[in-house]
């Protein structure tokens, strides 16, 4: 009997109307992915999903896409004796400029062990305006952030910010294709160089 109510609200001044978009709520079980359900805003962008089950063991999510991109609510819980959730969802309008996309802050921690080295790099991004940035087309995505790796790099895993799905090789290392949503975006990965492969690590 549980409900999960709110609204999209378009975060760009002078953005577009929010009536009528799709609006998703996706359900977990044990903190996986169940079954997802759809319903339409209305003509001021609020929505509503009725009939929920209200366990401690599920958790919900609404998801919005607008112009390209994809944007979430918090993760919802009934607590006990609840019934009733009320969230919001901020769409932004979509840009191909990254004339607002800055570099906040980049680390490089490098371990060193019998095999090799162990390198994690970590990157903070801004996007200071009020649209997201949703790069240039390229095949299977758009580009919107570009990544450099030492030649001999292997293992490389994304840990913060990255997601399989969504990250394709480049000549020279990666390309995200995510959209960048206005405000910080945390960016981290891992990568082995392995013993007797190049004498100097070099970044640019």
């Amino acid at each position: 009997s549980g409900i999960i109510q709110g609204s999209i609200v378009n975060g760009t001044s002078d953005g577009g109307d929010t009536a009528g978009l799709e609006v998703e709520l996706i359900t977990y079980v044990n903190e996986a992915e169940a079954v997802t359900v759809t319903t339409q805003a209305d003509t001021e962008g609020n929505f509503a999903f009725e009939g929920l089950s209200t366990e401690p063991s599920n958790s919900y999510q609404v998801k919005v896409v607008y112009q390209q991109a994809e944007y979430y609510s918090d993760l919802l819980y009934f607590e006990e004796g609840e019934t009733t959730k009320t969230t919001g969802v901020y769409v932004y309008e979509a840009t191909t400029s990254d004339e607002a996309l800055g570099l906040m802050m980049s680390h490089m921690i490098i371990y060193t062990g019998e095999n090799g080295l162990l390198v994690k790099e970590y990157y903070i991004f801004i996007n200071d305006s009020d649209r997201t940035y949703i790069g240039a087309n390229i095949e299977g995505g758009s580009e919107t952030l570009r990544f450099s790796l030492p030649d001999d790099a292997t293992s490389v895993l994304p840990t913060l910010g990255l997601m399989d799905c969504c990250i394709q090789s480049s000549r020279d290392g990666f390309i995200d294709t995510m959209p960048v949503l206005p405000g910080a975006k945390e960016i981290g990965y891992s990568y082995t160089i392995e013993a007797g492969g190049a004498d100097e690590l070099s970044r640019t």
